[in-house]
């Protein structure tokens, strides 16, 4: 029951993380290929991971210096 539970809670958070990006989310002007782009498909979702990946390591060699 437990692993029901946590896959219909996945696909809730993931669904809600779509739309929250899709709607609330601002589109960025230094990357013109994202912008105003929805989440529809993986190659979108890709492009997007993989900038919020290099954002947070950035973010992570600047708190850290490295």
């Amino acid at each position: 029951m437990r692993f029901i539970q946590g896959i219909i809670i996945g696909i809730a958070i993931t669904i809600g993380a779509a739309f929250i990006h899709d709607t609330v989310v601002q589109p960025d002007p230094s990357a013109p290929l994202l912008q105003k782009q929805q989440i529809v498909n993986w190659d979108v979702l890709g492009r997007v991971a993989n900038r919020q990946m290099a954002r947070a390591k950035s973010l992570w060699n600047q708190a850290f210096g490295r």
